[in-house]
């Protein structure tokens, strides 16, 4: 299959267990996507922090080990 046939091909193509494991795939990207996203907003809500003069260090408990 060429580059512009595999972009254009319907994802109902193939196996069962193909389309299975593409899903599953996708279903782990997604939530690996989100993830990113999370931590990408707190790094970059204690960036703003930072820069307004908030100590961000002292909002969070402190850690007994």
């Amino acid at each position: 299959m060429t580059m512009a046939a595999t972009l254009t091909a319907s994802p109902s193509t193939g196996s069962f267990k193909a389309r299975k494991r593409r899903k599953a795939v996708q279903r782990r990207l997604r939530w690996a996507v989100a993830v990113m996203l999370l931590l990408n907003l707190a790094v970059w809500a204690g960036v703003v922090a930072a820069l307004r003069g908030i100590d961000v260090a002292g909002l969070l408990p402190p850690l007994s080990l």
